[in-house]
C-alpha cells in the first residue's frame, strides 16, 4: 500500500489515534489532520503533530466536512460510530473510513491470529501471547488490548505473528483484514449504547471471517472457532473452516494434551475453561500449519503456561483479602452476561458472596431479565449498587441496595459479619464515575487496600 502524497484524517485523538499519527509519520504523506472533540491543545500530542504536514483541529471547526470529504482515507477511532455526521459526506463520496488494525494490516507480513466475542477476548489473547512466548515465537499482542496494531511497524522487535483482540467497533471499518486463525467466543446483548438492536452487534463480530478461505490445502486454509450464541453465519462474508466448541469441550481438551488437568489451572470458573479451549485450538492449528514436527513440544509447553496463569487484571481478578473477606475484581465487566459468568465463577469457592453492581446506564437493557434476575438472587447473597444504574436497579428491586460509590460499599460491609467472597462485577459501563473500565478496577482495589 502507498501512502506517499495521500490526505489522511485521524478521526479521534485516543490512544489508536496518536499511534496512527506516529505511523504516518514514517511516509511521504501530503497532510495529515487529527480531528477531536474539545481543544486540541489539551489532546497531549507530541510537538512535531502540529506542525506540516499535520494539523490538529476541533470537530467543531467549519473545515472539517470538507476535509474529510476530500481526504484519501480516514482512520476511525473504534470509539466513533460510523454514522458521526463528519463521516457522512465523505462515505457518500467513496472515502476509505478504516480503523486502524485495518491500516496496520497492509503492511504486516506475518500470520494473524483474530479473536472476538463480548466476553473473555482479553483473557484468551493474554494466555496466547504467554504460550507463544513460552514457545519460543515473537508475537505481536495487541488490537483492543495493548498496543494499537500499528505499532507493529518499524518496531524493534521482529514479529513472526500477530495476536489481536478486535472489538465489535473495530471490526465495523475493516475492508480486505485477513486472519489465518480467528475464533468467535460468544455473542450476548452488549453496547447498546451503539447498536439499535442485538442483531447489528452480532453480524459486527461476524466481520472478523471476512477474506476467509476454506480451501483443500492445509497452507492455505483459514480457521474459525465458534462459541456460544454466535448465531448462523451471515451470507457474502468469507467461507473459512469452522470448529465449533462441542459440549464436552473440557474432554476434547483433555484428550488432545495427555496429562492434562483443570484441576491445577489457577483461573477460576466455567467460562476460564473455555478460555483455555479456544486458546490450544488456535495455538495448536498455528503449530500444525507451520511446524508440525514441533506439536509434542506446544502440548508440553501449553500445559505449563496454563497451569502458572493467573488471570488478566479486572477479570475476575483475585487481589487478596480484606476484613476476612477474598476480593476478586471483575471491573470489566459491563453487561449482565460478564456478571452472571463472574458469579458463577466465585461459586465455585463455596462461600457467601457480596456482589457490587452498578455504573452508566446503556439505554438498553438496564433492568435485568426475569431468568438474569433469579441466577443473581440464588448465587449473591449480598448485593450492594453503585452509580446511576445502581440507583435505577434499587428503585425497581428490593434485591439491590444502593450505597451510591465504593466508599460507600465499604462502610456497608463493615456492618456485615458472615465473611466471604467481595466481588466488584459492575455489568455497566465505567464512565458515570470512573475513566474507564481499568481506573475503576484500580479504585476498588485502593478503597479495599489491595493496590499496590
Amino acid at each position: 500500500m502507498n501512502l506517499s502524497d495521500k490526505n489522511i484524517v485521524v478521526f479521534g485523538p485516543g490512544v489508536s489515534g496518536r499511534a496512527t499519527l506516529e505511523f504516518l509519520g514514517h511516509f511521504d504523506i501530503s497532510s495529515a489532520t487529527i480531528v477531536g472533540s474539545g481543544d486540541p491543545s489539551e489532546w497531549k500530542l507530541d510537538d512535531s503533530f502540529l506542525e506540516a504536514p499535520f494539523q490538529a483541529l476541533s470537530q467543531t471547526d467549519p473545515r472539517c466536512e470538507d476535509i474529510f470529504a476530500d481526504s484519501d482515507l480516514i482512520i476511525l477511532s473504534p470509539g466513533i460510530a460510523r454514522e458521526h455526521p463528519l463521516l457522512t459526506k465523505a462515505l457518500n463520496k467513496g472515502v476509505k473510513v478504516w480503523c486502524e488494525v485495518e491500516l496496520a494490516f497492509h503492511f504486516f507480513k506475518g500470520p494473524i491470529i483474530g479473536v472476538t466475542g463480548t466476553n473473555g477476548k482479553t483473557t484468551t489473547v493474554t494466555l496466547l501471547g504467554e504460550v507463544f512466548k513460552r514457545y519460543g515465537s515473537s508475537p505481536f499482542i495487541g488490537g483492543n488490548i495493548g498496543l494499537p496494531f500499528v505499532k507493529s511497524y518499524k518496531a524493534q522487535t521482529a514479529y513472526d505473528l500477530a495476536v489481536l483482540e478486535l472489538s465489535s467497533f473495530q471490526l465495523e471499518s475493516l475492508e480486505d483484514f485477513h486472519c489465518q486463525f480467528s475464533a468467535i467466543l460468544n455473542v450476548f446483548p452488549n453496547h447498546g449504547e451503539r447498536y439499535e438492536n442485538h442483531e447489528d452487534y452480532r453480524l459486527a463480530k461476524w466481520n472478523i471471517i471476512s477474506h476467509q478461505s476454506h480451501s483443500p490445502s492445509v497452507e492455505q486454509n483459514d480457521i474459525l472457532f465458534l462459541g456460544a450464541g454466535v448465531g448462523d453465519m451471515p451470507e457474502g462474508l468469507g467461507s473459512p473452516e469452522v470448529v465449533s466448541m462441542p459440549e464436552n469441550f473440557e474432554v476434547d481438551l483433555v484428550q488432545e494434551i495427555e496429562g492434562f488437568d483443570f484441576s491445577q489451572v489457577k483461573i477460576v470458573g466455567l467460562h476460564n475453561r473455555m478460555n483455555i479451549w479456544f486458546a490450544w485450538k488456535l495455538f495448536s492449528s498455528y503449530i500444525e500449519r507451520y511446524e508440525r514436527e514441533n506439536l509434542s513440544k506446544a502440548k508440553k509447553i501449553f500445559k505449563e503456561v496454563v497451569y502458572e496463569f493467573k488471570g488478566v487484571e479486572h477479570r475476575v481478578e483475585a487481589t487478596g483479602q480484606w476484613d476476612g473477606h477474598l476480593l476478586y475484581n471483575d471491573a470489566k465487566s459491563t453487561n449482565w452476561k460478564a456478571t452472571l459468568t463472574a458469579l458463577t465463577a466465585v461459586e465455585e469457592l463455596n462461600l457467601p458472596i457480596y456482589l457490587i453492581m452498578g455504573g452508566q446506564l446503556r439505554g438498553q437493557n438496564d433492568l435485568p431479565s426475569d431468568e438474569q434476575l433469579e441466577q443473581i438472587k440464588k448465587s449473591a447473597t449480598h448485593i450492594l449498587t453503585i452509580g446511576d444504574s445502581g440507583e435505577l436497579l434499587s428503585k425497581n428491586f428490593p434485591l439491590f441496595q444502593y450505597v451510591k460509590d465504593l466508599a460507600g460499599v465499604k462502610e456497608k460491609m463493615l456492618e456485615l459479619k458472615e465473611k466471604g467472597v467481595l466481588l466488584f462485577s459492575p455489568g455497566f459501563p465505567s464512565f458515570d464515575q470512573f475513566n474507564n473500565y481499568a481506573h475503576r478496577g484500580r479504585c476498588f482495589k485502593e478503597v479495599f487496600g489491595t493496590e499496590k
